[in-house]
C-alpha cells in the first residue's frame, strides 16, 4: 500500500515539474524551509544540477580518522564529476 501511495506522488510530482506552464513556479525559499520547524536554525545548502544528478553525504563520524572530523558532499552526474570536502 505505501508503494503504491509513494509511486502515485513520484507521477504526480513529474506532471507538475514537466508541465512549462508550471516551470515558474517550482521553487521553494530559504524561508519556505526554514519555516518548517525542523529546519529552524540550520544551515542550508541549495545545489542546482542536470537531471540524473545523485547527491551523497557521508556520516563524518564513520570516517576511518576520527582525530578531525571530515564533511563532504558527492555530486554524480553523467555530465559531470564534482567532489568537494568541508573542514568544520
Amino acid at each position: 500500500m505505501l508503494l503504491k501511495y509513494c509511486r502515485e506522488m513520484q507521477e504526480r510530482f513529474r506532471d507538475l515539474s514537466e508541465n512549462d506552464n508550471n516551470q515558474k513556479l517550482l521553487f521553494v525559499t530559504e524561508e519556505d524551509i526554514k519555516g518548517i520547524p525542523c529546519f529552524q536554525n540550520e544551515s542550508l545548502i541549495a545545489i542546482k544540477a542536470p537531471h540524473g544528478t545523485t547527491l551523497e553525504v557521508p556520516d563524518p563520524d564513520e570516517d576511518f580518522d576520527y582525530r578531525q572530523r571530515r564533511y563532504g558532499i558527492f555530486l554524480r552526474s553523467t555530465m559531470a564529476n564534482l567532489r568537494r570536502n568541508l573542514k568544520r
